[in-house]
């Protein structure tokens, strides 16, 4: 096809896979610009505080936490390489939310650029180099309108999600360095292969959702690679054969973290209703779940953070008839055509293989659908997109589509814009997924309900809390904060019976037996208050508020010893809370251990400058210590803001005097 004088200056200036750069440019641009209002969230109560806010583990890139980052299972993944690349970010920005939003950007930047490459090369393979310039702007076309779906957002915008760009990132470039391995079928480059393969274990280390790797690698050999079967060569043939051997290290690095990822998921013993774990019910959910995602790509009408399983998921009900119906007859008719139209063929067989760790079928999963899962999953469509404006007879009519696609493109972008800002709050998701998905989900109206106390809308809050109950009254998370508002409320009885009846339909949950062992105490239940606090810290050792709550309890009993064991372990849980440091340091100090004390202590003030009492009691330890003019320094700060602060006074007075102190006398 001959090239317009507009094609041609294009084409031959300085290209970057025949791109010039300003084009490359104004790619990235339109493919951020949608996604910018992200850059000004925080985290979301949505695993971002169990994964960020409440994890220690992973603030700093030492050996500890590289180790940990290797070992753990956290929220029943395995992502070691993923918890590196947190932790450097860590390093870099604490947790200013704004540098991992800026990096989840760039990342995704980087892959939409990669999947550009790969889908030339992949083309290249199919077509040769029939209409190049048409071929490298549909690509551009099909990538941008991948880029700034909507769906996309999920993955982009959430903190916790970030793993999978760095996944889908090596996934792809596993991809496109196999085609080089292979520039014909009885070649092999073994570079090339040796990156494939050092890049799909990258994936893998950053998520286990990579592990379709192989089975799209085999959907490559078929087609367009053509090393199995077809007129060059047998299913067991000699390059076949070789081609089958290349496999055995996919297949293996694939097996090994399948079972990890097995592992994984029992480590926090999720419930799965029973009715989910039926054969018939999963096949159901998978047809369900390969149809949304087509669905969604193409009219994106029901964004939401969580999809749950509906109560009644038969094949006889809509909408699930309607998709197993069509996925059963997509997958004859590409079956009957799959000799005729082997692209067609490849991309279904590729779009369900990329689905298949998230379809249900091996392993126990309380979601319906998530969007984030078509991250990956919806690439063999773009491929499809690709190929499809790219052929002659559609180029040809490449001007009538410049607008279609631009408004389309346009729309998507707008519909991005608005919900990266939909992810700016856990309350907006949770809203927005009760208006999308099921408005009387007890999961969502409790998670609702969570957040709106801790913003202090307590009537709303148990009017959620409540809701939930009503719908299902064994639900343990709106029983405990059910329970909560009832504290608050001073109703220490009744708060302890939500918390009992919550204990007794989750016996793991920590939380409850913490939040009981606060009610016990109220109502004078010493003894007992204990044993629960004793028992939230035997389910999670690292409990710091229970642990917290514990050694206040021994204080007041006049346990020192033991209440500073347990602020020690509670401190080493949370080391960024003031209050425990200071009851720490105030435990030293009586105990005489004015060194350790005054470490604790400052700590506290440098967390909360104006913690007055911590700042008091710090001065006082000075004294002890001989630092004179360290604890009036101390002494004097205090009373600038408040004059009448007993410790404060009573500790400059003895030291103007210059009488030494006999002991502590802190607060």
């Amino acid at each position: 096809m001959s090239l317009n004088p507009v094609e041609k200056s294009w084409y031959l200036r300085p290209r970057f896979h025949g791109f010039h750069v300003t084009q490359l440019i104004t790619l990235i641009i339109l493919i951020g610009l949608p996604f910018v209002p992200a850059l000004m969230n925080g985290f979301v109560n949505w695993d971002d505080d169990s994964n960020f806010l409440n994890n220690q583990d992973f603030r700093g890139l030492s050996w500890p936490h590289i180790r940990w980052a290797w070992t753990t299972f956290l929220l029943d993944v395995y992502q070691p390489l993923a918890w590196m690349l947190l932790e450097l970010e860590y390093t870099f920005c604490g947790l200013g939310p704004w540098g991992y939003h800026a990096l989840s950007l760039i990342l995704h930047v980087a892959v939409c650029l990669m999947v550009l490459v790969f889908i030339l090369e992949l083309l290249e393979r199919v077509r040769g180099q029939e209409n190049p310039v048409g071929t490298r702007y549909a690509t551009m076309a099909s990538v941008l309108l991948f880029a700034v779906h909507p769906l996309r957002v999920e993955v982009v915008a959430w903190v916790s999600c970030q793993p999978y760009l760095p996944c889908v990132l090596f996934y792809v470039i596993a991809l496109w360095a196999y085609l080089r391995a292979h520039p014909k079928p009885a070649e092999i480059q073994p570079a090339w292969l040796c990156i494939a393969w050092v890049a799909a274990a990258a994936a893998v280390l950053f998520k286990a959702v990579a592990l379709s790797l192989p089975l799209v690698l085999m959907i490559l050999d078929l087609y367009p690679l053509r090393r199995m079967g077809g007129p060059v060569g047998h299913w067991f043939g000699p390059i076949a054969r070789r081609a089958w051997l290349e496999k055995l290290p996919f297949f293996a690095l694939a097996g090994g973290f399948a079972l990890l990822a097995v592992l994984g998921r029992g480590a926090t013993a999720e419930a799965v209703p029973t009715e989910l774990n039926q054969v018939s019910t999963r096949l159901v959910k998978a047809a369900y779940g390969i149809s949304f995602y087509v669905s969604e790509s193409v009219y994106p009408v029901r964004p939401s953070v969580y999809h749950p399983p509906p109560t009644n998921l038969k094949v006889t009900e809509y909408p699930y008839f309607v998709a197993t119906l069509a996925v059963g007859v997509i997958t004859m008719a590409v079956l009957l055509l799959g000799r005729r139209a082997p692209g067609l063929a490849a991309v279904w067989a590729a779009y369900i293989a990329t689905l298949l760790p998230h379809l249900g079928l091996a392993v126990n999963d309380t979601k319906l659908v998530a969007e984030r899962y078509s991250y990956i999953s919806t690439l063999p469509w773009v491929v499809l997109l690709a190929y499809c404006l790219s052929l002659p007879s559609v180029w040809k009519y490449r001007h009538r589509l410049i607008i279609p696609l631009a408004l389309v493109t346009a729309i998507f972008s707008v519909q991005t814009w608005k919900q990266c800002h939909v992810w700016g709050s856990s309350e907006g998701l949770y809203r927005q997924a009760l208006a999308n998905t099921d408005p009387n989900d007890p999961f969502l109206l409790n998670n609702l309900g969570a957040e709106l106390l801790d913003k202090g809308a307590t009537e709303e809050a148990e009017s959620c809390f409540r809701r939930a109950l009503a719908l299902k009254p064994d639900d343990f998370g709106s029983l405990n904060n059910l329970g909560l508002i009832l504290l608050q409320r001073d109703q220490p009885g009744a708060a302890a019976t939500c918390f009992a009846k919550s204990i007794e339909v989750e016996p793991i949950f920590a939380d409850a037996h913490k939040n009981l062992g606060v009610a016990l105490e109220r109502q004078g239940l010493l003894d007992q208050a204990e044993a629960r606090y004793l028992d939230a810290v035997k389910i999670d050792p690292t409990f710091s508020v229970a642990l917290a709550a514990l050694a206040a309890l021994e204080t007041r009993q006049g346990r020192i010893l033991d209440a500073t064991a347990h602020y020690s372990r509670a401190v080493a849980s949370d080391p960024d809370q003031p209050d425990w440091l200071a009851a720490l340091g105030t435990m030293l100090a009586r105990q005489g251990q004015f060194e350790r004390a005054i470490v604790s202590l400052r700590s506290a003030v440098r967390l909360r400058p104006g913690y007055l009492d911590a700042r008091a009691n710090l001065g006082m330890a000075l004294m002890n210590q001989g630092d004179a003019r360290g604890a009036e320094q101390e002494f004097q700060r205090v009373l600038r803001t408040r004059s009448d602060h007993p410790v404060a006074l009573r500790g400059l007075a003895t030291i103007r005097q210059r009488k030494s102190g006999t002991g502590f006398q802190g607060q």
